[in-house]
């Protein structure tokens, strides 16, 4: 009896290790199911965000063919949101679009505020003063529109407003809403049908007109523009940042520090102690981006935080170094895509950096001074 049961025995092992192989290609089979369920799942959502894009890139591109089959005069706006989207994404983007439609410029009536219209100069001379039309409270209290996915009805009652007083009765529009719904889907990294550069064209910015803000300051002086935000949030750290900066850079050439009239979003100025070789200037409300973009072309350099004003001063071929602390607050998609524009053909060089990467430069400095 125990030869026949050392070969049963001999059997079930054999039996038993085949089992086992068989589960292992069974479980690597379910793994390979699995992941082609996934790559199914992510071709499918992909193709979903594939099929969205093309619809707003055609939509960009039907406004294009209407703009430019009309004669008649087209509103461009109302912007009212961030200067850092205005300059990076929306006055390229309408520069586009009066390229593609080949738009002659004395049909655009250009709708912004704070003066900002002077960034448009070489695209047309018509524009409409938001300031004009409301007051600043009006303004603030519809914050909810400065992400522009659509027309509001406050949009509407500036489309209005400016319609009266440019004078026109039937116009054509070139809302926001039309770059917002075609360049999300770059901001969140999605799938796309084209480079984000077949939409945008950047140019230097016209020289700012004279302002009376000019008239009191140096032949040469450094801007200077810093303000609490998200990702340079209002911590002890970094005022003491500001304060220091501004000093040192006070040492080697008068400073300008540039100060809001008031408070439009959620952003405010960093106070800044009276300091030898920095020269406040606060401007109105009404032109504020006027006079602080003449401050800035001015400039020999600008300082400041991270946002709106650091790709300001490029566009008018100054160089920018700027400044954040809470780098998970930051869109990457936004600092790549200025560090890709801002340094070519005749725009000034941009640099971004976290505050605590900023001991580097004075490190550099103090070598290349030793």
């Amino acid at each position: 009896m125990i030869p026949p049961l050392g070969r049963l025995r001999h059997a079930l092992i054999e039996q038993a290790e085949r089992i086992a192989v068989l589960a292992e290609r069974v479980r690597g089979l379910m793994g390979r199911l699995k992941e082609q369920e996934r790559l199914l799942s992510l071709a499918t959502e992909g193709s979903a965000q594939l099929r969205e894009h093309a619809q707003h890139h055609r939509a960009a591109t039907r406004r294009a063919a209407l703009l430019g089959r009309s004669e008649r005069p087209i509103v461009v706006g109302p912007w009212c949101g961030e200067v850092g989207f205005e300059l990076l994404y929306w006055l390229p983007f309408v520069r586009w679009m009066v390229e593609r439609a080949r738009i002659d410029g004395d049909r655009l009536i250009v709708v912004t505020r704070g003066g900002a219209g002077e960034w448009y100069r070489d695209l047309t001379t018509r524009g409409v003063e938001i300031f004009d039309l409301i007051d600043t409270t009006a303004f603030r209290d519809h914050a909810e529109t400065w992400k522009q996915h659509r027309i509001s009805t406050f949009d509407r009652q500036l489309i209005a407003g400016a319609m009266a007083t440019a004078g026109v009765r039937r116009v054509r529009l070139l809302h926001p809403q039309v770059m917002y719904r075609l360049l999300t889907a770059y901001w969140k990294e999605e799938a796309v049908l084209e480079p984000i550069a077949s939409f945008l064209r950047y140019a230097r910015l016209p020289e700012p007109p004279r302002h009376p803000v000019m008239d009191t300051l140096p032949a040469a002086y450094v801007a200077a523009k810093f303000y609490f935000s998200q990702s340079f949030p209002d911590t002890a750290a970094n005022r003491a940042f500001v304060q220091r900066t501004i000093a040192e850079a006070a040492e080697h050439m008068p400073v300008v520090l540039l100060i809001a009239g008031a408070q439009l979003d959620d952003h405010h100025d960093a106070a800044v102690a009276n300091a030898t070789g920095v020269r406040v200037i606060r401007t109105d409300v009404r032109d504020n981006l006027a006079a602080q973009s003449a401050v800035v072309a001015g400039a020999r350099r600008f300082i400041g935080t991270y946002g709106g004003f650091s790709y300001l001063a490029p566009m008018y071929g100054v160089d920018s170094l700027s400044f954040f602390s809470a780098r998970e607050k930051l869109v990457p998609f936004h600092l790549e895509h200025a560090d890709r524009v801002f340094g070519s053909a005749r725009l000034g060089r941009f640099v971004a950096l976290d505050v605590a990467d900023a001991r580097f430069l004075s490190m550099t400095h103090e070598t290349l001074s030793a």
